[in-house]
């Protein structure tokens, strides 16, 4: 069973893994022919590895940033992906993607000056996010659309305004809630002093 529970975070961390290759790949502005299918995988992974903690009982806070970052490496990778192989349609969609990267930046700085903290809420508007996220590169990558790009800037900049108001409301940094609502409740104990290998027994963070 111990085996088992590592699962989750071994899905989660092959994104990273992913991420870098999908990079690679894509650096000489020619993707090959895994590069789509390798990104699918990693999208699965992201779906996966909440399902698996969830119904091992494995969920834990430590999963949950993990996840966060891995996210991050992933839609960060997408993003310098579609430097090297799109730089056109980024071009064009320049003021919006600028405008998405200033309010994702002030999210995580927000939360590093007020707690120290770089953000993992996992809220149900981020989830949308990445979900949008997904599609919008995998219509990109798979097809040579770019048509979901800036609906993706909308819904990340509304995703991200939330994520500041969250850091905003909160008096101690809380992981894992799923919006503005829980931000205030009372933070429990392993959020608000622990370190991020511990779990509230009681209140299991969520992953995406």
């Amino acid at each position: 069973m111990s085996v088992v529970r590592h699962i989750p975070n071994a899905l989660t961390t092959s994104r990273f893994f992913i991420a870098a290759f999908l990079i690679a790949d894509a650096v000489d502005g020619a993707a090959s022919r895994l590069f789509v299918p390798l990104f699918i995988v990693a999208g699965v992974t992201d779906v996966l590895d909440g399902a698996v903690a969830r119904a091992f009982k494995a969920t834990s806070l430590r999963g949950t940033i993990l996840d966060s970052y891995a996210d991050i490496a992933l839609f960060g990778g997408g993003f310098i992906c579609t430097v090297f192989l799109f730089p056109a349609a980024l071009k064009a969609r320049a003021l919006w993607i600028i405008a998405l990267f200033a309010f994702q930046f002030a999210s995580w700085g927000f939360s590093l000056v007020k707690f120290k903290r770089m953000t993992s809420y996992h809220t149900f508007s981020s989830k949308a996010w990445a979900l949008v996220i997904f599609a919008a590169l995998f219509v990109l990558f798979a097809f040579n659309d770019p048509v979901l790009l800036i609906p993706t800037c909308v819904i990340g900049i509304l995703a991200t305004t939330e994520e500041i108001l969250i850091t905003r409301t909160m008096p101690c940094w809380k992981g894992g809630i799923t919006g503005l609502r829980d931000a205030h409740d009372p933070p429990s104990r392993v959020d608000a002093h622990d370190p991020p290998s511990r779990v509230d027994a009681h209140n299991p963070p969520s992953r995406l």
